[in-house]
């Protein structure tokens, strides 16, 4: 009686239309298989995969990691060496074979003219198959590449979706027909080729606004992304403008009006192909000088190096107008984040460092200010309590919790000071969550050391749900409703709480 061995199939189809579709591959198997005594056990199937690449072979990849572990068969049957892999690197297709028969796995081409014998004629002709097969690839690679490169030259767009300003428009083969194509939305037929055009005025204008501060102005991306962000830009996908985005848009030929195709990162040791490129052929959006404006402006703040000046050069002057800037405070100055700090020049106290500073005394000093402002925001207290007494309020407050409290809410009084940022003053508003909870938070914006420019009563849960994270001026008309001038409305206000809170409770 024969034993019977157990056998996985591997079976891969190409995205190319071809005649190995995976159902020959598997009838080959199968006969093979029969006429050795062989059972299949599993299968492993990649359709629609190219095969120049491991990573986007999820079967492949599920059977390399299969044989290392327990398995139920001691062989891989393959139809032929090229739907093993087509891999530019003929090592890569030998190392993946090895790997399996590292672990007791044979792998096995049941449609080649060599059998499975390890022996030198066998290698020899493997080695062949496999260049074979990644010269084909190659060669059809080349032949597609000809044609798309054919269609770039007489002026239409392939690959690529169009950045923010443009749209997508599906042109006929008699050039008759021209339909501009939603987001998301396929031409109209197979033989229709795609043109960028111009997108609605809004968009347009929102391009060529970005363009026009970045250019003229010494705003960084992550500048322009904040003025973005509170202004809601929206890109034509309906997702927030970054900085990322921003830096990909101004450097997109397309803005005037060249069309730049397959210029890509490749692995190394592969041979990139040439870039395919059309001018003239797009609608353009800014002219050569501004285009120059922004290419040089770019590539300085996109070197390492040269960004690394920048950034000092801008931490100076920070220092310059607040020399007790905190971390908290970097953003309101135009600067990254705390994190992005670090990577680029080292731990908050050598930042310090660079721009003269000790960080004992710098610490020591932002300490007597914290010391100093909580003085100031408990007086102020103190101050706003005796005045509602006098408006004939019950209210009594608390130092320790910094709470004023009335006969049916309490109200937590938030000293907001200025910082001098890049753009100007703002309000940074520092929401403490170990705080005891209040119905309602007081922000008082100070002008001074002891005097307040406005006033703003704002219900604690919608304090980190409607409000910013700083105030500046103008005040956002959205916020007026909660806005105070001077203190006798501020009074008044409190008051019309009070007898509100207390009708209510009566009523319950």
């Amino acid at each position: 009686m024969t034993n019977t061995r157990f056998a996985a199939q591997y079976i891969r189809m190409s995205t190319d239309k071809q005649d190995l579709s995976p159902s020959i591959q598997k009838e080959a198997i199968a006969a093979y298989a029969a006429a050795r005594s062989m059972q299949v056990v599993a299968t492993y199937e990649d359709e629609g995969r190219s095969g120049v690449h491991l990573k986007n072979r999820p079967a492949l990849l599920r059977l390399l990691h299969d044989v290392t572990g327990s398995r139920a068969f001691s062989a891989v049957l393959v139809y032929d060496v090229s739907r093993w892999g087509r891999f530019q690197d003929t090592d890569a297709a030998a190392y993946y074979e090895y790997h399996c028969r590292l672990h007791g796995v044979q792998v096995i081409y049941v449609a080649e003219i060599f059998g499975p014998e390890a022996n030198p004629i066998s290698a020899m002709l493997k080695s062949m198959k496999r260049a074979m097969a990644a010269e084909y690839s190659r060669d059809l690679a080349g032949k597609a590449r000809a044609g798309q490169h054919a269609v770039v030259e007489r002026g239409f767009q392939m690959g690529p979706l169009p950045p923010l300003g443009y749209r997508r428009c599906s042109t006929s083969a008699d050039g008759q027909r021209k339909v501009t194509l939603a987001i998301g939305q396929r031409k109209l037929a197979a033989t229709d080729r795609i043109e960028w055009t111009l997108a609605g005025p809004e968009e347009v204008d929102l391009v060529k606004r970005i363009c026009s501060l970045y250019a003229n102005t010494r705003l960084t991306f992550a500048d322009v992304a904040r003025i973005g962000a509170s202004e809601d830009w929206r890109d034509h996908r309906d997702r927030p403008i970054t900085a990322r985005s921003l830096a990909t848009l101004v450097r997109n030929e397309a803005l005037i009006g060249n069309f730049v195709w397959g210029r890509r990162k490749r692995a190394p040791g592969l041979i990139a192909p040439s870039t395919s490129r059309r001018d003239g052929c797009i609608p353009r959006l800014i002219d050569d000088e501004t285009w120059a404006r922004i290419q040089h402006r770019a590539a300085l703040e996109l070197d390492k190096r040269r960004a690394g000046e920048l950034l000092e050069e801008k931490l100076h002057k920070a220092f310059e107008r607040s020399p007790l800037l905190t971390t908290r405070d970097l953003r309101d100055h135009g600067l990254p984040c705390r994190q992005t700090l670090r990577d680029r020049m080292g731990s908050w106290a050598e930042c310090l460092k660079v721009v003269g500073f000790d960080h004992a005394d710098h610490g020591q000093a932002l300490a007597e200010r914290a010391r100093q402002r909580r003085a100031n925001t408990a007086a102020f207290g103190l101050a706003i309590a005796e005045r509602l007494r006098e408006a004939r309020l019950l209210v009594t407050f608390s130092g320790r919790y910094n709470v004023l409290s009335f006969e049916a809410y309490q109200l937590r009084p938030r000293l907001l000071w200025p910082v001098l940022g890049d753009r100007g003053r703002v309000w940074p508003i520092h929401i403490d969550r170990g705080c005891r909870a209040a119905d309602f938070d007081l922000l008082v914006r100070m002008d001074d050391l002891y005097l307040a420019k406005d006033f703003f009563v704002v219900p604690s849960r919608d304090l980190s749900v409607r409000f910013p994270n700083r105030l500046s001026d103008p005040i956002p008309p959205q916020l007026e409703a909660f806005r105070h001038r001077s203190p006798q409305q501020l009074v008044d206000r409190l008051a019309a709480l009070s007898q509100r809170a207390v009708e209510v409770f009566a009523a319950a």
